[in-house]
């Protein structure tokens, strides 16, 4: 009995070998995409340094002045 499932055990293995490294390089290019997309993705200098400085008027109680410089943020930078 043992001898058979670990003959179908090689079997199996054999036949499914040639799909494992497609599956394993398809993984690899998902993983590659995912990166490029969220390096692609990240803000600029000026984007950052405008969003935390509306951030920080709004910590202080500078709510007026948060509200012009987010709405000057959200003006130049829609897709943020």
């Amino acid at each position: 009995m043992r001898t058979k499932i670990g003959a179908l055990a090689l079997a199996a293995a054999l036949v499914l070998a040639p799909f494992t490294h497609a599956a394993a390089a398809a993984a690899a290019a998902g993983v590659a995409a995912s990166r490029a997309a969220l390096q692609d993705d990240a803000p600029s200098d000026a984007e950052q340094t405008l969003f935390t400085k509306g951030q920080n008027l709004f910590i202080q109680g500078q709510f007026q002045q948060a509200v012009t410089v987010l709405k000057d943020f959200i003006k130049t930078y829609p897709n943020s």
